[in-house]
């Protein structure tokens, strides 16, 4: 007994020092407001990868009960895509099959539209599943080994997406500050709203200006340049300058 657990002891040490290392090798892709599905990961030779792959089946290749989420390697009916997850396993680590849509049937694509009343085709979706692995798999070559099976529609990776950023400046909600709409500056925010480390430089005709406006204050330095655009810079500089979410 005294023996086994020093083993299991050992064993447990390893794997506590071999997790850091082996995700070190590894950074994890972010971004200002970016949200991924589940972390993902690129290496210095930028191969990603993560512990996720949505697979679509072009026919009914897994039937579960109505409601019903996690399937098994066994429920795959078709022998040669079951061999193939199952090699998946050996050389990658422990895999979960999850149901992505759980209320849908296989064959249950016809729908009544409310507006028309028409009798409509809806995408099966029943096949839709999320392929779960226990540890990090290489996305991009995963994917291709899939999408070589005759059965599988499409393989995707985790998903990526992006926070929308609205300021809550009262003039731009209300519609006041048009040209912020038309430079479409609501994309620009959505990556980021500013820094107080950046420092942008406006090669543009000023003048001179005794009372900033607030949002302004000890952020600009400004050199004299007389000429017919007098002001245009300053203008500028407040759109570059101005104060996010000040109400």
């Amino acid at each position: 007994m005294k023996n086994s657990k020093k083993i299991f002891l050992s064993i447990l040490f390893i794997t506590i020092l071999y997790i850091p290392s082996y995700y070190s090798q590894y950074t994890q892709i972010t971004a200002p407001n970016l949200h991924t599905e589940v972390p993902v990961f690129e290496d210095g030779n930028g191969v990603r990868y993560s512990t996720l792959v949505t697979i679509n089946f072009d026919t009914c290749i897994i039937s579960l009960p109505q409601y019903s989420t996690e399937a098994e390697l066994n429920d795959i009916s078709d022998n040669e895509l079951q061999n193939y997850f199952y090699s998946l396993e050996e050389r990658y680590s422990r895999i979960t099959l999850q149901k992505a849509i759980p209320e849908a049937m296989w064959g249950d694509t016809v729908r009544t539209n409310k507006r028309t009343g028409d009798t409509v085709a809806i995408r099966d979706m029943s096949q839709i599943y999320q392929v779960y692995f226990d540890e990090l798999v290489p996305i991009d070559t995963v994917i291709n080994e899939l999408l070589a099976y005759e059965h599988i529609k499409s393989a995707e990776e985790p998903f990526f997406c992006y926070t929308l950023a609205e300021p809550n400046d009262y003039f731009f909600q209300n519609g006041e500050q048009w040209g912020l709409y038309i430079i479409n500056a609501e994309k620009a925010w959505d990556i980021s709203t500013g820094s107080s480390e950046i420092i942008i430089a406006i090669l543009d005709a000023n003048h001179t200006q005794d009372n900033w406006h607030l949002d302004m204050v000890n952020k600009v330095a400004y050199n004299y340049l007389p000429g017919p655009s007098a002001g245009h810079s300053l203008i500028v500089g407040g759109i570059a300058g101005a104060e996010t979410d000040n109400t």
